[in-house]
């Protein structure tokens, strides 16, 4: 791929007005990189009222594709102004556009005002912002950033508009651009506004499959996870034609600093309007002590009860390269691959009635409900239907049936659904005889289905099997909308920040990402093939190292499934 440009599309919306459906911090972004961008800024894009919203769109492919071949990369960001702002907010001239102008290395406006804001009063015309906004930047006694079409464009011709306005452009490009630092954590975002990072693609091109990816990645060794898992993301995805545009977004212990709770508004619109959403990792010392609703934990818990996921998916894989990490022996752990789903919105940890109260002789008792309706146990058994379908065919539905009437009722409603997958063999087993196989005989399982609790239990005991949680990934996902992404492994606070956590468990949560929340099966290949070539050399992080391998830095790490990524021919499913 080496001397090859690829330039992204534009994304900007060929109408802006369509900004009023969305959050107003929610700006667009626009993608477009070199192979390997030696400059790197960002230009505040204002398309304004009337043909600015197509004029701009031109601009910026031309300013994209100029920047490309001369080692240039663009972010933009896409920002409302004029009459689309007094339709959004009420004001020609949002604070939030000007402190984003502001913060730019280069303006590019389009045009403003419209005959529908003719007859406002004169501090609410559209004009009226971008007299403001000259001002604001002090365009007039300073060498101007700010570029804009000259004439009034609401009633010109496109096609003329289109081909007159990139002299302008040109012109921007060789007198205003300045230098730029990008931030190189998401931590930044705390002395920044809640909007989320923009984050390039590095490799796109037109007619590409293009998905929004909600990028969330709390706490402890979480940025450094997920930041690694990212790339990994975009390298294997531009492979296999396909494109992410990524949001940043607070949640956990960062959002409760930056905003005061754990689950800020605006994290879960960005994670509901995305096509998948990928969590770090949540929770540390430091908020330990904060009362019950504002702790870091409790923004994974609303986060997917606003995403609505009820299935978890949790693989427990050993690999032939970390077979003796297991703390099993080698014939019983070698071999070993199997998936636990587990329901995750019901039973005893949601079921009502629930709570301490004192007894008739004065004595406190304590009380939860496990409870399952028919149609929870039906959706969480078709997931784990169709995932053994993918798989090896065997399905183990695991219950406490000689005991629970909730689970005698799972075990009716999962052999009423068998009939409909022939193709899938299903079993039964009592849960305690299932923690005991897992560790007698792990290899006899391929696919287990079991209840909330049943399954809390049961996945962190065949993660254990593997021989470390650095290593697993797991996903939760929903009847419709988006799923959720995640390493089953904690934010490891005392490691944070010293490039030493595994982020092959975040990878490999990518991967997930790709098959099981997007359909994208040869680009997960690509990441699971890249992990196993990445250790096949040798190379280990501190939780799996052992004698005779190189130990590498959590960064390092990341830097070797690249290659391995990069390094492969185009991935057969």
């Amino acid at each position: 791929m080496a001397g090859v440009i690829h330039v992204s599309s534009t994304q900007i919306p060929v109408a802006f007005m369509s900004a009023t459906k969305q959050s107003f911090r929610r700006a667009s972004v626009i993608r477009c990189a070199a192979n390997t961008p030696k400059k790197r800024y960002t230009i505040a894009v204002l398309p304004g009222d009337g043909v600015g919203n197509e004029v701009i769109p031109v601009a910026v492919d031309v300013l994209c594709l100029a920047g490309s071949l001369e080692g240039i990369d663009f972010s933009f960001e896409e920002l409302p102004i004029g009459g689309v702002a007094l339709d959004l907010v009420g004001v020609p001239l949002p604070k939030e556009t000007l402190i984003r102008a502001k913060q730019s290395d280069a303006l590019l406006l389009g045009a403003v005002g419209w005959p529908k804001w003719d007859n406002n009063p004169k501090h609410l015309k559209p004009i009226t912002a971008l007299l403001q906004l000259r001002a604001a930047l002090q365009v007039f006694d300073e060498p101007s950033f700010f570029c804009e079409y000259p004439f009034d464009l609401r009633f010109q011709n496109p096609k003329k508009t289109n081909q007159s306005f990139l002299p302008e452009m040109a012109a921007a490009l060789q007198t205003n651009i300045r230098t730029v630092k990008v931030p190189a954590t998401f931590r930044a975002v705390s002395k920044q506004s809640l909007a989320p990072f923009r984050v390039r693609c590095a490799v796109a091109s037109p007619g590409k499959k293009r998905y929004t990816i909600t990028l969330l990645p709390g706490d402890g060794i979480g940025p450094e996870v997920v930041s690694i898992a990212k790339n990994v993301l975009q390298q294997a995805g531009s492979l296999e034609g396909v494109e992410f545009n990524f949001h940043e977004m607070p949640i956990g212990g960062a959002a409760l600093d930056l905003v005061g709770v754990p689950l800020p508004e605006e994290t879960i619109s960005a994670a509901k309007e995305s096509d998948a959403v990928l969590l770090g990792a949540i929770g540390g010392y430091k908020w330990d002590n904060n009362e019950k609703h504002l702790r870091p934990e409790k923004g994974l818990l609303q986060i997917r009860a606003a995403l609505k996921v009820f299935a978890n998916l949790r693989p427990a894989t050993v690999l032939p390269q970390l077979v003796d990490a297991s703390t099993l022996k080698r014939e019983v752990a070698e071999g070993v691959d199997l998936m636990v789903v587990r329901e995750l919105t019901g039973g005893i940890y949601f079921g009502e009635p629930r709570g301490i109260k004192t007894n008739e002789n004065g004595e406190e008792v304590g009380f939860n409900t496990e409870v399952y309706a028919a149609h929870e146990i039906d959706r969480i058994a078709r997931v784990a239907f169709e995932t053994a379908r993918k798989r090896r065919g065997k399905l183990c539905s695991v219950d406490k049936a000689n005991v629970l009437e909730a689970s005698i009722l799972w075990r009716k409603r999962v052999t009423a659904l068998a009939s409909e997958y022939p193709d899938v063999e299903l079993s039964h087993m009592y849960v305690d005889n299932a923690a005991m196989q897992l560790v007698r005989d792990p290899k006899q399982f391929d696919t287990i289905v079991t209840n909330n609790i049943f399954g809390d239990i049961l996945s962190d005991e065949a993660s254990m099997i593997t021989g470390s949680i650095g290593m697993l990934p797991s996903a939760s996902l929903s009847d419709s909308g988006p799923g959720l992404f995640e390493p089953i492994h904690g934010s490891a606070p005392d490691i944070a920040g010293q490039d030493k956590a595994n982020p092959l468990a975040t990878i490999l949560s990518a991967a997930m990402l790709l098959k099981y929340g997007l359909g994208e099966e040869k680009a997960a290949k690509r990441i699971e093939d890249a992990v196993l070539v990445a250790l096949n050399n040798g190379f280990r992080t501190g939780d799996i190292y052992s004698a005779g391998t190189k130990l590498v830095g959590c960064k390092e790490m990341g830097e070797e499934v690249l290659k391995s990524v990069d390094s492969q021919v185009p991935a057969s499913v």
